[in-house]
């Protein structure tokens, strides 16, 4: 594996160790395995009611998939734990709320906006321009970590969750300081929604986090529909005690399952991003290579990951186009927005998706979002370094294969 351009924190090194050293002597920390982690959700919060069956098959294939090949160091698999643990507290704590108080399930999203395309390709910025609508609401980190007791609109900005869910989401800058150059992460921020489709241990943030060959194997033909049902059911929760808005969701990972997010939500909006893919393969490359770096030794070379992003970007490509072609896909329903006419025209690219869609795009809107944008520079926390040399892959090479993708939508190359 070897050859890792991936630096962590010095402390990160002697806290691995000291864990080592109790791990040595037959005691473990953190189990991983199923049983354990259901029993400790149940003592936890007093519940025992984990709501529909859909999660179990995918939550034993993860479980397994982290004892015996995730080769996790102690802070992974403290990591691993938390993270599955909160999973399993919200499952109980959102059936029991449910339970109670049975018109949430009646609760109406509609239109939502969902933003996908390929990581590193402008989803992430495009979903927090669209969140400066007042007219939006979009999915908060906290709001995915901690969804019970369901915020309240006077307090939803004030929340002590806000803060429990900072502390988590820095850990992940303190280990490796150059992740916040890569994908900003806050408490109180938009987040993505595979951190509710995590929920039925069905998600790419679970598989692309560790070395997990065989749980990602699975979830490659796992059946999205009960973990988009479940999406949709944390949305109703969420929303019940708030002023109602349309919902601004972004997941990368939608871009593989949109028959699916238009069976559940049929009156959906999504808006498809695109960018060069020499430039996002290379830049996805890397960031997958950090999650790793976050639970594991064993970070796999960029020659050992890229090709397999190349081959799930293409894979991807090819279906949505053709899904697309055969109608499979309510067209007036998709807009697509190019990377670098975001970049150079911001506000002329979102009145393009707002006219396409029909909805209001008022002058304040317009420059709230740009006056958002001059805030945030791009680097604003330092540059992503990333390269395509190392991976294996030849940029020509690239350029022809993706060349069905680049005409069909006009792509700029950038190098």
């Amino acid at each position: 594996m070897g050859d890792s351009n991936i630096e962590r924190a010095a402390w990160v090194g002697v806290a691995n160790a000291v864990g080592r050293s109790v791990e040595s002597v037959g005691i473990r920390l953190f189990k991983l395995d199923a049983e354990s982690l259901l029993n400790e959700a149940r003592r936890k919060t007093g519940l025992s009611d984990f709501g529909a069956e859909t999660f179990r098959e995918g939550f034993e294939i993860l479980c397994r998939a982290l004892v015996e090949e995730g080769q996790l160091t102690p802070i992974g698999r403290y990591l691993a734990h938390q993270e599955i643990l909160t999973v399993l507290v919200n499952r109980l704590q959102v059936t029991e709320w449910v339970r109670r108080y049975p018109k949430i399930r009646t609760e109406e999203i509609r239109e939502p906006l969902f933003v996908t395309g390929t990581p590193r390709s402008g989803t992430s910025i495009l979903h927090e321009l669209l969140s400066q609508d007042l007219a939006h609401r979009p999915l908060l980190t906290w709001e995915s970590h901690y969804p019970c007791p369901p915020p309240e609109e006077a307090t939803r900005h004030t929340d002590p969750r806000i803060q429990r869910s900072e502390r988590r989401v820095r850990l992940w800058d303190r280990m490796i300081p150059s992740f916040r150059a890569m994908h900003e992460m806050g408490g109180a921020i938009p987040q993505e929604c595979i951190f509710l489709t995590d929920h039925d241990f069905k998600s790419e943030h679970q598989g692309g986090s560790y070395n997990l060959a065989s749980y990602n194997h699975w979830l490659g033909q796992a059946d999205m529909r009960a973990a988009l049902e479940y999406h949709k059911l944390h949305l109703q929760l969420l929303q019940w005690r708030c002023a109602k808005r349309r919902w601004v969701l972004k997941a990368p990972a939608h871009l593989g399952n949109l028959p699916e997010i238009f069976d559940i939500y049929p009156d959906a909006r999504l808006i498809w991003t695109h960018r060069d893919p020499v430039t996002t393969i290379s830049s996805g490359t890397n960031v997958m290579r950090a999650l790793v770096a976050l639970h594991s030794d064993a970070v796999p070379s960029a020659k050992e990951v890229a090709p397999d992003v190349a081959m799930g970007c293409e894979f991807r490509f090819r279906q949505a186009i053709e899904q697309r072609a055969k109608g499979l896909l309510p067209e007036a329903q998709v807009a697509d927005i190019l990377y670098q006419n975001l970049m150079d025209d911001p506000g002329g690219a979102l009145a393009g998706v707002y006219a396409k869609f029909g909805m209001d795009f008022p002058v304040a809107t317009r420059e709230g979002m740009l006056d958002y944008l001059r805030g945030k520079p791009k680097g604003k926390f330092g540059r992503h370094q990333h390269t395509l040399e190392g991976t294996g892959l030849d940029r020509e090479e690239l350029r022809e294969r993706f060349a069905f993708y680049i005409r069909q939508y006009g792509i700029a190359v950038e190098s």
